[in-house]
């Protein structure tokens, strides 16, 4: 990966985790940029910030997390720590719930292990680590049931709701506490309830209202608007982002899963009494269908990021599935085979990720190597190539990088007349490698004609 946070999300986690590894909530923007300001971050800032601050759009936990990790190593350490604790929390919760079957247990670790998803992604700040993490460390203390085990999963719930967006671990954690329910535990049921909705209502709401009065800006109630619970379910695309989830994991986790939900549901029926670890492999089977049902456009990423939390569930399911098979016929052979599959497979997606990611890294080094006080990226005729545009945290380096497309044509000859002006466009991409696309005609690609327009006239660029 060049060691290049490649999409806009990638950036932007690792740029809140630097101010606030600053003890800072969000980064000034100087007066004299202030105009500028959408164009140098085009995306997912906070709206709340206006054009005093650039803040996240996204939750701050776990950015929290690499700015700690960051205050005694390298900061890119945090999502390979994250997986550790991930894959020790998804063995503890293995041997309760598959306590007789050690081979289950190995098939269970197996799966995980052969995850390409999970591999590529802890390369990366995305959040989707934390949330496998501390998806399966809440699992671990919750199925311990014990009084402080239970107080440790509330407390690691509060931070996995703030990890990212709310619905994430929610939507995780909603069917397994339903179990509680079915037990008739009503106190536990109602400290978790209770619990929850205060962290819900303090993320949501609570959260953005501190921002603004530490950072003395006015409350909006779009603050919280971008922050909703309910996901963007007008890009469903299960056709697409379900065969991509799989295709990133191990060739027998989906079969497998399946085959445990099954057998789960089976002896439920058949023995009219649900066991606890069939109670809690039917609540991760809910889970696992309910984050399936709401697969919407993810955008970039290295598999299906949005099902990252399920894929403890899901190896658990299947190692559940793996146990339905009587001990003597349990070879775990073909496991051992698809393991190796995975291994080949993992070769070919590594070669994919670094064809795709280098030629970006190579058009951001061109840019940031240029001797020029501003450089506006014309994305246009190529793929991904918007999320160049990106911010030095401190301010301290020129170029300054702009988005063509956020740019208000109004501003433009100011920006000519203080700065010196350099356009990196389709020819730079190409250059470099970065593959093109065609842009439809819209109001958007009319404003960048009448800018380029305006720079040629002028003779503004350099």
């Amino acid at each position: 990966m060049q060691g290049y946070e490649f999409s806009r999300d990638e950036d932007l986690a690792r740029l809140a985790a630097s101010y606030i590894a600053r003890g800072d909530l969000g980064i000034a923007i100087p007066p004299e940029w202030r105009a500028f300001h959408g164009a140098m971050l085009p995306e997912f800032q906070h709206p709340i910030g206006g054009d005093r601050y650039w803040i996240s759009i996204y939750l701050p936990g776990s950015a929290l997390i690499e700015a700690l990790v960051s205050q005694v190593a390298d900061p890119a350490l945090s999502q390979p720590l994250l997986l550790l604790i991930g894959l020790a929390a998804l063995w503890q919760v293995s041997k309760v719930l598959l306590p007789d079957r050690p081979d289950s247990r190995i098939i269970v670790m197996l799966l995980a292990l052969t995850s390409s998803q999970l591999l590529f992604n802890a390369m990366t700040p995305y959040a989707m680590t934390a949330h496998f993490a501390l998806n399966l460390l809440w699992l671990a203390l919750f199925v311990a049931d014990r009084p402080l085990a239970h107080a440790g999963a509330i407390l690691v719930g509060a931070l996995a709701l703030g990890l990212h967006k709310v619905q994430f671990h929610a939507l995780f954690a909603g069917p397994v506490l339903i179990i509680l329910l079915y037990q008739r535990r009503w106190l536990l049921s109602a400290i978790y309830a209770i619990s929850y909705s205060i962290f819900i209502i303090f993320w949501l709401k609570l959260y953005p209202l501190m921002l603004a009065h530490i950072l003395d800006l006015p409350p909006s109630a779009a603050g919280s608007k971008n922050l909703s619970i309910s996901p963007r379910l007008y890009s469903l695309d299960p056709l697409i982002y379900i065969p991509r989830f799989f295709a990133w994991n191990n060739v027998l986790l989906l079969p497998l899963a399946l085959l445990g939900a099954w057998g789960a549901a089976k002896d439920v029926r058949k023995n009219k009494i649900a066991t606890y670890p069939n109670l809690l492999f039917l609540a991760l089977a809910a889970g696992c269908a309910t984050g399936m049902l709401l697969t919407v456009h993810q955008g970039f990423g290295w598999g299906y990021r949005y099902l990252h939390g399920y894929i403890g569930p899901f190896c658990l399911l299947a190692g559940r599935g793996w146990s339905s098979r009587p001990v003597a016929l349990s070879s775990i052979r073909p496991v051992l085979q698809s393991c190796l599959l995975a291994l080949i497979l993992m070769i070919v997606q590594a070669a994919i990720i670094y064809r795709f990611a280098t030629p970006h890294a190579r058009a951001h080094a061109d840019i940031v190597a240029r001797k020029t006080d501003v450089v506006l990226v014309d994305a246009r005729g190529s793929v991904f190539g918007q999320d160049v545009v990106r911010i030095d945290g401190r301010m301290s380096h020129k170029p300054v990088i702009m988005s063509m497309a956020h740019l208000d044509p109004a501003t433009v000859p100011n920006l000519c007349r203080r700065y010196k002006v350099e356009v990196f466009d389709r020819a730079g991409f190409a250059r470099v490698g970065v593959k093109g696309a065609d842009m439809e005609p819209s109001s958007t690609t009319k404003r960048m004609d009448m800018i380029q327009n305006y720079l040629a006239r002028t003779g503004c660029v350099s």
